[in-house]
């Protein structure tokens, strides 16, 4: 792997500022204020070069988004013309907000030029030497043939470049065989079709289709595109209870076993109705009762 520092700059075409190919940037100019709006997107541009055109703070573990008091201090201008320079770049397409908060400069990657410290000096040397080999006069030579000794200096001067010129493509060749070394990244899994969780950080998360595949088959008792509707709902409504990327599976884990409990769950049986008591149910009768003591009193008295 090379050590090699890298630097990095604009290539503007020379008809950035002009309306030839596009006239997005003649456009922002005749506005009032254009001319500014224009100046901040290339002060943009300068910032992005090293991240691909995404611009972003990251504090600690999380990141938080440019605002536009962020923006103005980043780029020494006043906030009232970030403010309206961000809606116009964004309005015609040269800045995206994206949902993460970042924002992303779209022309970024036409606009980047970069080589290695050693390929500088390379740069550098060569032209040294085409400049010191077109200075190159003798006039205290009177012995000598004038145009032998110029032809002389050409031909060191083209001996060198031809050095230097070696040494430069050297120098890429080993850069690009230490690039072919670097051991390829994996391809990122296939994502699942499926509403998406929102992290702490503001990032948003989605199961691979593998690990969608796995939820529907552990939990076959859930409805698990409208689990994560639910979950997706729950960490927008709960911004400082969301979980992180090393939380979130067990998060999304945790809930369909919940969903899966409930699903599964027998259902109570409903409450018999209580019987009534059986004295309850006797058939009633109709007694004289004075009659009746009256026939017991006869009878007592009798047996006396």
């Amino acid at each position: 792997m090379s050590d090699a520092k890298r630097y990095y700059w604009l290539k503007l075409p020379e008809t950035f500022f002009d309306a030839v190919d596009d006239e997005t940037i003649s456009f922002i100019e005749d506005m009032d204020g254009g001319q500014a709006y224009v100046l901040f997107y290339l002060k943009l541009l300068c910032k992005a070069l090293r991240t691909d055109g995404y611009l972003i703070r990251y504090v600690g573990t999380g990141c938080i988004p440019y605002d536009d008091a962020a923006l103005a201090k980043l780029t020494r201008m006043p906030v009232d013309t970030v403010r309206c320079a961000v809606q116009v770049l964004t309005k015609v397409g040269l800045i995206q907000r994206l949902e993460s908060g970042e924002l992303f400069l779209t022309q970024i990657k036409e606009f980047t030029g970069s080589e290695t410290d050693k390929a500088a000096i390379m740069r550098k040397s060569r032209a040294r030497a085409r400049l010191d080999g077109g200075n190159i006069v003798t006039p205290s030579l009177p012995d000598r043939d004038p145009d032998v000794t110029q032809s002389k200096s050409k031909s060191n001067s083209i001996e060198k470049e031809k050095d230097l010129e070696k040494e430069l493509d050297l120098e890429k060749e080993k850069e690009l065989c230490s690039e072919r070394k670097k051991p390829s990244e994996p391809e990122a899994p296939p994502l699942a079709d499926v509403e998406a969780l929102i992290l702490n950080t503001g990032q948003e998360w989605r199961p691979t289709i593998a690990e969608f595949e796995d939820y529907k088959r552990l939990y076959p008792g859930v409805d698990v595109p409208q689990a994560f509707r639910n979950m997706a709902g729950w960490c927008r409504g709960n911004p400082k209870k969301r979980k992180t990327a090393n939380g979130i599976r067990r998060f999304v884990n945790n809930w369909l076993s919940s969903d899966q409990d409930n699903a599964t769950r027998p259902a109570r049986q409903q409450a018999r109705p209580k019987e009534k008591p059986r004295f309850n149910q006797m058939e009633s009768h109709d007694y004289d009762f004075a009659a009746l003591e009256k026939a017991l009193t006869q009878d007592g008295g009798t047996n006396e």
